[in-house]
């Protein structure tokens, strides 16, 4: 697969498209994360928490591997109902 045809290709105001967006990075914040997936950081951390989004803890910080985020987005899984909640 081509990077233009991943599910997860930032928009131009992303987090991941940032100055380092020429390197590969390893792994994501959970905001960034819920940013290339289009939900709210709080939709994120609770599907981390529940196990329905890919995370863990590194260093007291929650950390996405680059991975795990592609591997997920590309499985075709539904992202959990946020419920109506506000960003």
């Amino acid at each position: 697969m081509h990077a233009q045809d991943s599910p997860l290709t930032p928009a131009s105001t992303s987090p991941a498209s940032s100055a380092r967006s020429g390197e590969k990075r390893l792994f994501y914040t959970l905001k960034e994360a819920a940013a290339l997936l289009h939900i709210s950081p709080v939709t994120y951390y609770r599907g981390v928490r529940e196990g329905k989004f890919p995370g863990r803890k590194v260093g007291g910080q929650w950390r996405v591997s680059r991975k795990a985020l592609h591997r997920y987005a590309e499985s075709g899984e539904s992202a959990p109902s946020t419920g109506g909640e506000a960003a």
